[in-house]
């Protein structure tokens, strides 16, 4: 897998879905991405021990972390039955996650897949596993307890981890970017588990992960139950702002959404460079480049995704994103009321905060 640069070159998208925004390169690492994990990714790519330590129980959060609901998020893996998360907010939880367990033998192999699209912030290999369907005898503190795992940062602070991998079947290493939905490894019974099965935490870090020593606790861990699995890449439809006149309206069963005005039958852009090309394909000629289509225009050549044909969903601001070349990215809305707000107060203009168009790196700095 490729190791992350210093300097961070932004790539947005997901699973079959790649923006290049040309390089953009930032100073710092963006959306609390640490630069302490770029820094060291280069020196360890993963931590490898056969031996036990000590992990401290991680404390439990309320809800959900800040930012969770605005990335798009999937199940890790498939199940027969599940463990619940536990615990009392500020209190030692009961149990840190939730446990995906797969006691099927007639299945070989159970996939763990990325929960939501991030950056490989810690890797742990080497803890052995004595059996798959039964108690596990084999070093049962190896990796804390957690066995074979790989935890993921999906910036603000937000983690994953993944534990109790098979053996020998993580594949990335610190500093790989993954998409939603992408395979990181096997369900295995590593560390301290008693059949086979995923234990998934949701969690926050203020401090970044060493990869080069040994299994580290989350600050807070959270019910990753409460995410909004399958979401679509927008805000929930009644904190969006509408023009006068508009209403928020469904374009596909994918998720895709455009500020309808039902009298006057039209939509409110800017819209997608991708849908602006499709429409002239289609003979729509100079009525392509303005920011009022036809409702039946719009939603035809929205496409069938969440996102609108020539974007892709940008994990980090939780938007859709298309690339306009040069290093330029726009986002795409319709926003909420409170980012609007926010767009005002900073100087956006009414006309532009009111657009369904804004600059990508404008927007990130007005989320919290």
């Amino acid at each position: 897998m490729s190791q992350r640069l210093f300097a961070w070159v932004l790539t947005l998208g997901v699973a079959g879905c790649a923006v290049d925004p040309g390089s953009v390169e930032y100073a710092s690492a963006p959306d609390g991405i640490e630069q302490a994990e770029q820094a060291s990714s280069v020196a360890c790519q993963a931590f490898s021990s056969a031996n036990t330590e000590f992990s401290p129980v991680q404390k439990a959060g309320s809800g959900l972390p800040s930012g969770a609901d605005r990335i798009a998020w999937t199940r890790p893996a498939a199940r027969t039955y599940s463990a619940a998360f536990s615990g009392t907010p500020g209190q030692p939880a009961g149990h840190e996650g939730v446990d995906y367990v797969h006691d099927d033998t007639s299945v070989s192999e159970v996939p763990v897949k990325a929960s939501a699209a991030g950056v490989v912030a810690y890797v742990r290999k080497g803890c052995q596993q004595s059996s798959m369907f039964g108690h596990n005898t084999s070093a049962r503190e190896c990796g804390g307890g957690w066995g074979n795992h790989v935890v993921i940062s999906h910036g603000k602070n937000v983690y994953t981890r993944y534990a109790h991998l098979l053996p020998g079947s993580i594949q990335w290493t610190v500093g790989d970017r993954v998409a939603l939905g992408q395979p990181i490894g096997i369900m295995g019974n590593s560390g301290r588990s008693e059949v086979r099965h995923l234990h998934f935490e949701l969690g926050t870090r203020a401090a970044a992960f060493n990869p080069c020593t040994a299994s580290q606790s989350l600050d807070a861990v959270y019910d990753s139950e409460k995410l909004p699995y399958g979401n679509a890449p927008t805000r929930p439809l009644g904190e969006i702002s509408c023009p006068a006149g508009y209403g928020l309206s469904q374009v596909n069963g994918a998720g895709g959404r455009l500020c309808i005005n039902e009298t006057s039958g039209d939509a409110w852009g800017p819209f997608t460079q991708g849908m602006v090309d499709r429409c002239k394909q289609y003979g729509g000629g100079p009525a392509c480049d303005t920011n009022r289509w036809s409702k039946s225009m719009a939603v035809g050549l929205y496409g069938t995704e969440g996102c609108p044909v020539g974007s892709c969903f940008d994990d980090l601001v939780g938007y859709c994103a298309e690339s306009r070349g040069n290093g330029n990215v726009d986002a795409f809305g319709p926003f909420p009321a409170w980012l609007v707000a926010k767009c005002n107060a900073a100087g956006g203009g009414a006309t532009a905060c009111s657009s369904a168009r804004w600059n990508r790196n404008f927007l990130a700095s007005l989320l919290p």
